[in-house]
């Protein structure tokens, strides 16, 4: 019984907040300048998105690039590159705003177990 007075409870509260009704609308956004696979993106602030690594499509390699998109001048500009090149790989914010990249694929084909 208790569960079921949970999810009801909790279908209420997401009905009645707006988060199921909210009106999602896409808009295009610059490209980036390279064509990833397998990259990360971290929402740094409320318009900038960091996007790191990944495969470069064009190449068919592994890249170190990131690339900053700013949502609210709909740009798209590079940013300083990883230490190493990575693609799978994980990615954190810090609270005071550090990006940390953990592991991934490195260029060699062997798993990364640096951190920077």
């Amino acid at each position: 019984m208790k569960l079921k007075i949970l999810i009801v409870l909790m279908v209420v509260i997401l009905f009645g907040s707006g988060i199921l009704h909210s009106e999602i609308k896409w808009r295009y956004i610059d490209s980036m300048q390279v064509k990833r696979n397998f990259c990360q993106a971290l929402l740094i602030n409320d318009s900038l998105i960091l996007v790191m690594g990944g495969i470069d499509y064009e190449n068919n390699t592994i890249t170190s690039t990131c690339e900053i998109i700013n949502v609210n001048t709909e740009k798209v500009e590079y940013a300083p590159s990883m230490r190493e090149f990575r693609s799978e790989f994980k990615a954190l914010l810090t609270k005071d705003s550090n990006v940390v990249v953990i592991g991934g694929l490195l260029n060699s084909g062997q798993a990364a177990s640096s951190i920077e």
